[in-house]
């Protein structure tokens, strides 16, 4: 839920400090990645790999918005 928080906050505030909030998530995210890596198969590999792209994506959007309005 805390992670759902910060997203949502991050995206409101954008700019460089909603990048930051974004950051946080997916900094918690590599880690327990890395943490979990040796003992994960390649499914689990896969899934958490891919949440923390998606993860990325959006900080990197945060970051350098194009307004399409």
């Amino acid at each position: 839920m805390g992670v759902v928080v910060l997203l949502v906050i991050g995206g409101l505030v954008g700019g460089a400090a909603g990048t930051v909030i974004v950051a946080l998530p997916v900094i918690f995210a590599a880690w327990l990645l890395y943490l979990a890596w040796p003992t994960l198969g390649l499914a689990e590999r896969a899934m958490r790999t891919s949440v923390w792209v998606a993860l990325i994506a959006v900080a990197v959007v945060i970051a350098f918005p194009r307004d399409i309005f």
